[in-house]
């Protein structure tokens, strides 16, 4: 199956989330276009989407703060999932990370979908015991 891989572009938007929420994802205020266009001008070279006949089929947040990588909302239509694109998807965001110097990357999974953890631990992906994530929500607006 023929793909490449490109940057997101606002016009995507749209496309984006629909993908998201096909391939299950948990979206949240954070994911609303003012705040991903937000990512997105912090971030222009690190939001990278699978094309597949010309349509989205694949997408991963690649966040860098200029210390640590985090990789948000990785999804795959669920169409062709296990078809190795998430690998891609992955490796184009790691290649990122080596660019900029990165030497940690935080991968963040949803309690609602722990059969991947196994997929990522075989992969050199390994889970922190020492650490708790904690969120504050600064507004709900």
């Amino acid at each position: 199956m023929d793909y490449k891989i490109r940057l997101f572009k606002e016009d995507d938007y749209e496309n984006v989330i629909q993908l998201w929420k096909d391939a299950g994802l948990i979206l949240s205020l954070s994911d609303e276009k003012n705040e991903l266009m937000k990512f997105f001008k912090h971030n222009p070279d690190s939001f990278f989407l699978l094309i597949i006949d010309d349509k989205i089929r694949g997408a991963v947040i690649a966040a860098w703060d200029g210390r640590r990588g985090y990789i948000n909302h990785l999804a795959i239509h669920p169409d062709i999932q296990r078809k190795g694109f998430g690998k891609i998807l992955m490796k184009k965001s790691i290649e990122f990370y080596n660019s900029v110097g990165a030497v940690k990357v935080h991968l963040l999974v949803e309690k609602s979908n722990m059969e991947v953890v196994e997929y990522y631990k075989k992969q050199d992906w390994y889970v922190r015991d020492d650490l708790v994530m904690m969120t504050k929500t600064l507004r709900d607006k």
